[in-house]
């Protein structure tokens, strides 16, 4: 849009106004980000402002490993999807750092064991 905005607006609705309409009530009852508040362990964790505002609705804290993680479910199709793309978004975040790991684990001499391999001597 000339006004720099992306998606349902008043602008972009300018020639049928129904649709903004339809959006609106559909927004309502499926989109959390405008209410939503996190965690406030979410708050402290230092990589938090890195992570996209549409995506941070659909982070928790691990109740098993009282970590950060995203959600596994959504409530309707487009939690499913904003899940989907917000577990995208962190597999693409986390690639340097675990390629990283790779890397520091083989100059240590570490190779993954072959397949089959047992941590029995042969005979």
């Amino acid at each position: 849009m000339p006004s720099g905005f992306i998606g349902v607006t008043p602008e972009s609705c300018a020639t049928r106004w129904v649709i903004l309409d339809l959006y609106k009530v559909w927004a309502d009852q499926n989109k959390i980000e405008d209410c939503f508040v996190p965690d406030p362990r979410l708050l402290q964790w230092d990589i938090w402002n890195e992570i996209p505002l549409e995506f941070r609705p659909f982070f928790e804290m691990d109740p098993l490993l009282d970590r950060p993680t995203v959600k596994m479910h959504g409530k309707n199709s487009y939690e499913a999807a904003m899940i989907h793309k917000a577990v995208m978004w962190w597999n693409e975040w986390m690639r340097p750092y675990i390629l990283k790991a790779f890397e520091e684990h083989q100059n240590q001499g570490g190779n993954p064991p072959e397949a089959g391999a047992t941590d029995q001597p042969s005979s």
